[in-house]
């Protein structure tokens, strides 16, 4: 089973208490049915992107990371 979710974060910087906020994230709570969690987040004109994942399903969650990279880059810079 997998969960992949995307959370619009704000289009602009924010600011907890008189400190920048530079990046956001979070996770897909992990359950012991779930074998792979991809959480996708904007945030100040950034993505960011988590992948966990049981070892035994995938065990190299890098290539799904290089695989929305390559995607991303072919959509932003119509590669």
């Amino acid at each position: 089973m997998a969960i992949i979710t995307n959370v619009p974060g704000p289009k602009h910087e924010v600011f907890l208490g008189k400190s920048k906020v530079y990046s956001m994230m979070f996770w897909v709570p992990q359950a012991t049915q779930i074998g792979l969690g991809i959480s996708i987040m904007s945030y100040n004109n950034q993505l960011f992107i988590g992948v966990t994942t049981n070892e035994k399903q995938v065990n190299d969650p890098e290539i799904i990371i290089k695989g929305f990279i390559s995607a991303y880059e072919k959509i932003v810079f119509k590669l």
